[in-house]
């Protein structure tokens, strides 16, 4: 069905996003 495609997409992108937050939160870190 196209709902549960547009979910995956959904969910791929949020925690793609998630991901990219995290790392760039824990470089952050890092650096201070």
């Amino acid at each position: 069905p196209a709902i549960r495609q547009k979910m995956e997409q959904a969910y791929v992108t949020s925690s793609r996003m998630e991901y990219k937050f995290w790392d760039a939160a824990y470089n952050l870190k890092k650096w201070i």
